[in-house]
Formats: structure tokens, C-alpha cells, sequence
């Protein structure tokens, strides 16, 4: 077999196999003692990885800020053997044990075994990488993420509304993927149902301190009730947000309309 590029592999299969962006999850976490090197990986743990930041347990604060320093050179590394600019950041944190991260509220299937189709084709295709080491890595991030099944169609709603009405702080891109998960026969329903619960969660806080300006200004609940609404980030302004509250809210405010 001709020697294939890494990241055409990761789109092959994403398409193929229906993996998504975990297969470039798991392999990056695969890869990291390849591009740390073996001192720094028998120090450190890393994994998981969300918004395409990869958070790294270590127990040497030492270790932690010169990790910190070094974050470009390893985004460089991971950019070189990835073929393609995925994370975007690295994330040190000081412990013994294993990070418990908080990931896309979604339940996940493990199942048991491949289909001996599934298997030999992700042998056929790490085969293909020239780096035997590589293609262990990509094989074994490829197995691991073909074992997750996606969430049902119900998981998938609950994980949209519970990212946007949670008191967290997701990004337009977590909001994405996750609308995105939903059908499209379902969507406006679930639209309906984010956004009455943020105009209520809004309108409570609101309703003991009625004219507190800041409510409006520093709460994860707006930005997330404008991108609900189709507003992106940079379109989600103080006005904006007064229209999505109704007359009422506006009225208290008019030199922001």
C-alpha cells in the first residue's frame, strides 16, 4: 500500500467511520510521549482534550510552568505529526491523579468488540502510515474511538440543552457541535425549549434585583441565550440581548437601545 498523509487518514475516516473529532482527540493523547519525549511523559498524564485544548496532569509544579513555556513548541510538534493546526492550547495542571475533566454532557455506549470488517479496515489503514510508531498510535486512538457509539438522538438533545442553560461557560463552538448533533426535524423545538429556560433563569435573577445592570452584562446565561437565538459571539451585544428579553427588560434601559 502507497504511503498515505496523517490527515487525510483522520478525514477518511471521520467520514467512514462516523468518528468525529474524537479519533483526533484520542490520538492526540496516544501521541503525546512522542512529542514530549520520554522524561516528560513518565512525569505527566494527558488527556482529555476539549475545545481542542489538551489538559496534562503532573504532580512537579516545576515541571507544570515549564510546560506552560514550551506550549508553542508542542503545538508545533503535534501540528507536524497531525498535519493540520487541531489543538489550539495546553493546559498544565498540578496533581497525583488523573484529571476529571467536565466534557459534553452526553452518555456514551462502550461496546465490547469491532466487527472484523471495522478491525482490519483501521489495520489496513494505519498500514499506510510510514512511521511504525504512528501507526500503532493512530490504530489504537482509531479502536479506542470506533468502541465509543455516538449518544441516541434523546442523549443528543439533553447534552444541547444542558450545555446551553448549565451555569458554565461554553464556547460558540461547543454550542455548534452540539446543535449541530441535534436532527433537524428536532431543532426548533429544542431552540424553544433553550430558550425559554435562559429567559427564565435571566428574568428570576432579574426580578430580585431589577435594575442591576451588570445581570445583564457579565452572565454566561446571555451570550448563550443570543447564540440560542443565531446571534454569533461578536454579534451578541447589550442591545441585542435587551431585544431577546422582550419590551419590558428594554424599557428599563433605554439609553443602551
Amino acid at each position: 500500500m502507497n504511503p498515505a498523509r496523517l490527515d487525510a487518514l483522520l478525514e477518511r475516516v471521520t467520514k467512514e467511520m462516523g468518528l468525529a473529532s474524537r479519533l483526533r482527540q484520542s490520538l492526540a493523547i496516544e501521541i503525546w510521549p512522542r512529542v514530549v519525549g520520554p522524561e516528560i511523559a513518565r512525569q505527566t498524564m494527558a488527556g482529555p482534550v476539549r475545545d481542542r485544548v489538551i489538559f496534562v496532569r503532573t504532580a512537579n509544579p516545576v515541571l507544570a510552568h515549564q510546560l506552560t513555556l514550551m506550549q508553542r513548541e508542542i503545538l508545533d510538534r503535534y501540528r507536524k505529526l497531525l498535519k493540520g493546526q487541531y489543538l489550539r492550547g495546553v493546559h498544565p495542571q498540578i496533581g497525583e491523579t488523573p484529571a476529571v475533566m467536565a466534557s459534553a454532557p452526553a452518555v456514551l455506549d462502550k461496546r465490547t468488540e469491532l466487527s472484523p470488517s471495522a478491525e482490519e479496515e483501521l489495520r489496513r489503514l494505519a498500514e499506510a502510515i510510514p512511521d511504525p510508531e504512528l501507526a500503532d498510535a493512530f490504530f489504537r486512538a482509531a479502536r479506542a474511538s470506533a468502541l465509543t457509539r455516538a449518544p441516541s438522538g434523546r442523549q443528543r438533545e439533553q447534552a444541547y440543552l444542558d450545555l446551553v442553560t448549565a451555569d458554565s461557560w461554553p464556547t460558540a463552538a461547543e454550542v455548534k457541535e452540539a446543535w449541530e448533533a441535534i436532527a433537524p426535524s428536532r431543532r426548533q423545538e429544542m431552540a424553544a425549549r433553550a430558550v425559554e429556560a435562559l429567559r427564565a433563569k435571566i428574568l428570576a435573577r432579574l426580578g430580585k434585583d431589577p435594575n442591576n445592570e451588570e445581570i445583564l452584562l457579565s452572565r454566561g446565561d446571555l451570550r448563550r441565550l443570543a447564540l440560542v437565538m443565531g446571534y454569533p459571539p461578536t454579534k451578541a451585544s447589550f442591545k441585542i440581548v435587551l431585544g431577546l428579553l422582550g419590551p419590558e427588560i428594554t424599557a428599563r434601559w433605554p439609553d443602551k437601545v
